[in-house]
């Protein structure tokens, strides 16, 4: 878990730990299943359902958000990966490959990660508004919402064909509009269904669409 030390006073004061956001999302699913060389493919929408997010959690997200530790180990183990690599390696095993090819992807990861938390920690250290404060609510919920997806989805069947499943996770508020710029997806729904999630997110009450404080 992050430090919440560079979290700005504004923060600290106005979110604490228990105080609860919540928003009503709509959700598409993918589910390709295969029986011998037949791939069927399956997309359907979940009913419109509300989630919420706590003080606590947002405030460790945005700790995160602003930190670059996790880049920082990437990046070291990328570093001493590569190094044992070369000290250990065996001429002309594949293994020292796949190790360096991994090492790589851990260094280019921790840069990534380092940059975006370069770049995300002046502008969270400058959130001294609930409307400023609003975007990273509805971000962290959407993330969290998809990993409820997931989640669900092993607990209902296990890791069978999991690699086969797509989530596309929207809040209902943006989707009434058409606007999915706010999204969490491992898949592709199409026009089609991203004109069903549309008029699904319309059909509900404008005030059940508004990420709101609940407690």
């Amino acid at each position: 878990m992050a430090s919440e030390k560079k979290l700005p006073a504004w923060v600290l004061e106005n979110v604490p730990d228990d105080a609860v956001w919540g928003e009503t999302y709509v959700i598409a699913r993918k589910e390709e299943t295969q029986s011998g060389s037949r791939v069927q493919i399956q997309r359907f929408l979940k009913d419109p359902a509300d989630h919420v997010i706590t003080g606590k959690e947002i405030r460790n997200d945005l700790a995160s958000s602003a930190s670059p530790v996790f880049g920082v180990v990437l990046i070291i183990g990328g570093v001493v990966a590569a190094a044992l690599t070369f000290l250990l390696r065996q001429p002309g095993e594949t293994l020292n490959y796949i190790t360096l090819l991994l090492a790589a992807l851990a260094l280019i990861g921790g840069v990534v990660l380092t940059v975006k938390s370069a770049k995300a920690s002046p502008q969270i250290a400058s959130i001294d508004s609930f409307e400023a404060l609003e975007p990273y609510i509805e971000k962290f919920l959407t993330d969290k919402v998809f990993s409820r997806e997931v989640e669900a989805r092993k607990k209902e069947l296990g890791e069978t064909g999991s690699g086969y499943a797509g989530y596309f996770c929207v809040p209902a508020r943006l989707a009434a509009q058409g606007d999915f710029s706010t999204v969490r997806q491992n898949f592709e729904p199409g026009e089609e269904l991203r004109m069903q999630l549309t008029a699904l997110a319309a059909a509900l009450p404008e005030e059940s669409r508004r990420l709101t404080r609940r407690k």
